[in-house]
C-alpha cells in the first residue's frame, strides 16, 4: 500500500465544511453542542443507543438535565485512543498481522489527529468530530482504491459481547455515528479501529448508507422540532407563577418522545413519578397497553418453556459427562458449574455465538416481530 504525502488539513478540502477548533469540555465546547446533534448523539436521536434515550438528550439540550460528566469508562477510551490509532497505522488489510508490521517498525499508512468539530452547510443542525483522519491516498479496504482526501477513523474499545452481538461486529449506535461523520465530511467511506476485550485489534471498514442518511435527516429534524417546542415551554415555566410551574412541567413531559422497548425508560419514568392521588379511571390507551402486555406475557411463558427444555437437555449432557466446559471453537463455550455454597448450579453461555443454520439472527428477530404483531392483532 502507498499513499500520497499531504501537507495541511485534508478535511478542509470540502468547501461546504467549516472546522471549529474547540477545546474539549471547555465552556465554548458545551455551548457549541447546543446548536444541534453531534455524531456521538445521533444514535440516541435515532433510537439506536443502548446507553441513553431521546427524552434524556432533549432534557439535556434544553437545560432540564445535566449532560453526562466524564466517567471511568470514557477516560479509559481516551487513554487507549493513541494506542489504538497507532495499531491502525500498521494494518495493511491483506491478512498480515499488524503485529508483524509493528515489530518490523513498518508503517503502512498515516493519519492526522483531528480536534474540535466540523459542520457542513447542507446539514445545519448536525456536526461531527473524529478521532483521526487517514491522509489522502489511503486505501479503501473494500474497493482497494486510493481515497482522494482520505477518510475519518473512529477509535473504539469494544467488548467481545458487543462485537459478537452484531453481524457487522459494530453496535448500531456506532454505525449511525460513522454515517453522520461521512455526511458532514462529504466522504463515502470510513473505518473503525477497535480494540476488542482489551487485546484483540480489529479494523472494520464501512461505506456510507443512503438509507441511514435518510433516517438521520428525518429523525434529527423531528427531535430538533421537539427541542424548540420544549425550549419555549421551559422559558414560560421559568417566568410563570409557582402555582403554574407543575402544570407546565407536566405538559413538557407529555410531549417528550413516546417510549419503546429500551429498558432505560423504566428508570426514566421512575424518576418522573410522584404519587398525587390513589385512584383514577383507567384511560383507554392505558387499558389497551395493559391488555397487550397480558397477551405477550402469555406468549413469553410459552417461549420460555421451550428455552428451559433446551437448557435442561444441555444440563443432562453435562451431568452424564461430568465436565465443566464444552468447547465449540470459534463459536464459544458452554459452562456448567457449582457456585457459592455448592447448591447452586449455573449454566453459562460463555461468549456463545453460533449462528442458526439456514437463517440469520436478524431473520429470526424479524420472524419474532411478525409473531408479536399476530398475537396483538388476534390474527
Amino acid at each position: 500500500m502507498t499513499q500520497t504525502k499531504f501537507e495541511g488539513k485534508p478535511w478542509r478540502l470540502n468547501p461546504d465544511c467549516t472546522h471549529y477548533n474547540i477545546k474539549t469540555h471547555s465552556k465554548e465546547w458545551f455551548e457549541f453542542r447546543n446548536r444541534g446533534f453531534g455524531a456521538s448523539e445521533i444514535g440516541v436521536v435515532t433510537g439506536a443507543s443502548e446507553w441513553k434515550i431521546l427524552p434524556q438528550l432533549i432534557e439535556e439540550k434544553v437545560g432540564l438535565r445535566q449532560e453526562n460528566v466524564m466517567n471511568e469508562s470514557m477516560v479509559a477510551g481516551l487513554l487507549a485512543e493513541a494506542g489504538i490509532l497507532r495499531r491502525w497505522k500498521h494494518w495493511d488489510g491483506n491478512g498480515r498481522s499488524w503485529v508483524e508490521n509493528y515489530v518490523a517498525n513498518k508503517i503502512i499508512r498515516e493519519m492526522s489527529q483531528f480536534s474540535g468539530y466540523m459542520t457542513n452547510k447542507k446539514y445545519p443542525r448536525l456536526f461531527t468530530s473524529t478521532d483521526g483522519w487517514a491522509l489522502p491516498g489511503s486505501i479503501n479496504l473494500i474497493t482497494a482504491e486510493q481515497m482522494p482526501i482520505g477518510f475519518p477513523v473512529e477509535s473504539k474499545i469494544i467488548s467481545g459481547f458487543h462485537n459478537d452481538k452484531w453481524v457487522s461486529g459494530v453496535p448500531p449506535q456506532y454505525i449511525f455515528q460513522a454515517n453522520q461523520e461521512m455526511m458532514i465530511f462529504g466522504v463515502e467511506y470510513c473505518e473503525f479501529a477497535m480494540l476488542k476485550n482489551g487485546t484483540e485489534f480489529i479494523v472494520q471498514p464501512l461505506e456510507l448508507s443512503q438509507v441511514i442518511v435518510n433516517i438521520i435527516l428525518e429523525k434529527s429534524e423531528e427531535a430538533w422540532n421537539t427541542i424548540e417546542t420544549v425550549k419555549k415551554l421551559v422559558f414560560t415555566k421559568e417566568n410563570a407563577p409557582y402555582s403554574e410551574k407543575e402544570k407546565i412541567q407536566s405538559h413538557i413531559d407529555s410531549i417528550l418522545p413516546l417510549p419503546d422497548e429500551n429498558p432505560l425508560y423504566k428508570k426514566f419514568y421512575s424518576e418522573k413519578f410522584q404519587k398525587q392521588k390513589e385512584l383514577e379511571k383507567m384511560p383507554e390507551d392505558v387499558y389497551e397497553n395493559a391488555i397487550s402486555r397480558v397477551k405477550l406475557t402469555a406468549a413469553v411463558k410459552e417461549i420460555q418453556a421451550e428455552i428451559d427444555a433446551f437448557e435442561n437437555q444441555i444440563r443432562r449432557e453435562f451431568a452424564l459427562r461430568g465436565i465443566e466446559y464444552m468447547d465449540a471453537g470459534s463459536d464459544g463455550k458452554l459452562r456448567y458449574y457449582i457456585k457459592g455454597n455448592g447448591k447452586t448450579h449455573t449454566l453459562d453461555f460463555v461468549g456463545f455465538k453460533a449462528k442458526p443454520k439456514g437463517e440469520s439472527l436478524e431473520e429470526i428477530q424479524a420472524k419474532a416481530k411478525r409473531l408479536v404483531s399476530q398475537i396483538l392483532n388476534n390474527l
